[in-house]
C-alpha cells in the first residue's frame, strides 16, 4: 500500500516499507564519490519514478536524491489516493 504525503502541492506518495528495500552496499558510496566529483547520476529503470525516488530518499537523503535523474515510467494520479502506470513508450 502507498501513502499520500501532505506536505507538497503535488501528490506525492512513498513507500511505509521503502527502508526494508535494499540496493547494492556499494550505491551510496558510489553516488558519494559521482557528487564530489560533479558526475551525474542518471538511474534508468522499467520502475516508476515515485517508488524510485522514495528508495533514493530513503537512501542518500531527500536534497541529494532530488539531484539523481530518473528516466522510468510516470504514473497518473487518480481518486482515492490510488494511481496508474504512464507508460513511457505503451506501443511497445
Amino acid at each position: 500500500m502507498l501513502f499520500r504525503s501532505s506536505q507538497s502541492s503535488r501528490p506525492a506518495y512513498s513507500l511505509p516499507s521503502a527502508s526494508a528495500i535494499t540496493l547494492d552496499t556499494g550505491f551510496k558510496t558510489f553516488y558519494t564519490w559521482c557528487k564530489a566529483h560533479k558526475i551525474p547520476v542518471v538511474i534508468v529503470s522499467s520502475g516508476m519514478v515515485p517508488i524510485i525516488r522514495a528508495i533514493m530518499e530513503n537512501l542518500v537523503g531527500v536534497e541529494d536524491a532530488s539531484d539523481i535523474d530518473i528516466i522510468a515510467n510516470e504514473v497518473e494520479y487518480l481518486e482515492n489516493c490510488r494511481w496508474t502506470i504512464k507508460f513511457r513508450h505503451p506501443e511497445r
